[in-house]
């Protein structure tokens, strides 16, 4: 339910730089001046840049365009898919051997998998449903989650669960 380590590794060593791009980009958090920063920097500072990523996708684009890492075509080419992110609130319906079941609003659902964490090892199959915030990415012919997740404080009684 988790990219293996060279995948998860290949996706960090692409995503972090994008990160840090968007930041010095966009100056979310000023205050971070350096990629050793932003790698230290908490949880919610990170979430500040993502959130700003994703709700200004452009910066995917023009990022792959600017090229400021020197990556290579292939590199690229998995960073301009994530053009085709989803972003919105899911419910974690399943969580199976290979994947987790995320079901969007409209009912569309995704088999997603992990980046260095299964949902599996973040939640117990007891609680199911769970209502999450999360951004899932194409990657390498898969769907995974970014790594970040908000969680809902709802429960969900019978009737719901059934539905």
């Amino acid at each position: 339910m988790k990219l293996n380590p060279f995948e998860a590794k290949l996706f960090l060593e692409l995503m972090l730089p994008l990160h840090w791009y968007v930041n010095q980009q966009a100056k979310v958090l000023p205050k971070i001046q350096s990629f050793s920063a932003y790698e230290d920097c908490s949880l919610e500072d990170k979430l500040m840049i993502r959130d700003y990523l994703f709700t200004h996708p452009e910066l995917i684009i023009q990022y792959v365009q600017d090229n400021p890492n020197r990556l290579d075509a292939e590199a690229l080419n998995i960073i301009s898919s994530w053009k085709n992110f989803i972003y919105q609130d899911f419910f974690v319906e399943r969580l199976l051997k290979k994947h987790s079941i995320l079901i969007d609003d409209q009912e569309n659902v995704y088999a997603a998998l992990g980046i260095t964490d299964s949902l599996n090892d973040l939640m117990d199959k007891r609680d199911l449903p769970v209502r999450v915030q999360a951004v899932l990415l194409p990657f390498q012919g898969k769907v995974i989650y970014d790594g970040f997740l908000r969680w809902y404080r709802v429960y969900f009684g019978g009737g719901i669960k059934s539905s």
